[in-house]
């Protein structure tokens, strides 16, 4: 067994999985939690990791089962837990969203200028930032909710 296959059995045994999840796609809909990595080191060996998404658009490595080296690069994520709807907070409109964020320490006039028709400068948004807009809160919110997650 060669120290790559080592690492996959452990990292396997280690998440409770049976066998490596399908890889995840950046284009995928899908928000992961928890999921075992493949990386490779400035050595310029790869192994595998158990990795958490912490919102920051990069994996945080929780646990490394290989040598004792930097990660350069990430070669692979396999998702092992995902956030579900289930798990998602139920906001059903703006005030809603505000309340739910103002509960985590964001600012009330921040989301509401993010989520209204105009900057805050009063002028008229074009569709093209409303949605860059909806899409910050909205990650404010997968943010929580993989927080959430990772508690337990």
């Amino acid at each position: 067994m060669t120290q790559e296959e080592k690492t996959l059995a452990d990292a396997l045994s280690y998440a409770k999985v049976v066998e490596l999840p399908a890889e995840y796609k950046a284009t995928s809909m899908k928000i992961w939690a928890r999921a075992i990595v493949k990386v490779k080191k400035y050595n310029g060996r790869c192994n595998y990791a158990l990795a958490i998404n912490d919102g920051s658009g990069s994996p945080r490595v929780v646990k490394d089962f290989g040598e004792m080296v930097g990660i350069k690069t990430f070669e692979g994520i396999y998702p092992y837990e995902y956030v579900t709807d289930e798990k998602m907070p139920s906001l059903r409109n703006k005030k809603d969203i505000i309340a739910f964020l103002a509960m985590y320490g964001y600012e009330e006039e921040k989301i509401a200028t993010l989520l209204g028709n105009t900057d805050a400068e009063g002028n008229a948004k074009t569709d093209e930032q409303k949605a860059e807009d909806k899409a910050i809160v909205k990650g404010y919110i997968e943010q929580i909710a993989l927080k959430e997650i990772l508690k337990h």
